[in-house]
């Protein structure tokens, strides 16, 4: 009873961990947290689809972006990044 209630975890932190995956690697107890609520709750299934399909969505998106620039161009914006920092 006591390991179903350390890996059982509300649908807002289900969502937040969802989130988090999309940038973030998930520790090993959020992932199981995370696949154990997954398989009882379908909105947070369905909700976890979502992001994910952004996360794709931005990546080719992206993608897309960065290759329509000419190298003169990234290298602008990469000297301006290096010096603001």
């Amino acid at each position: 009873m006591k390991l179903f209630r350390f890996l059982m975890i509300a649908c807002k932190d289900a969502t937040l961990l969802c989130s988090k995956q999309a940038e973030l690697r998930l520790s090993f107890r959020e992932r199981m947290q995370l696949k154990i609520h997954l398989l009882l709750c379908k909105p947070c299934r369905y909700f976890s689809k979502q992001v994910s399909l952004l996360q794709q969505s931005y990546r080719k998106f992206a993608e897309q972006q960065s290759a329509a620039w000419s190298e003169e161009s990234k290298e602008a914006l990469q000297k301006k990044i290096n010096d603001l920092l």
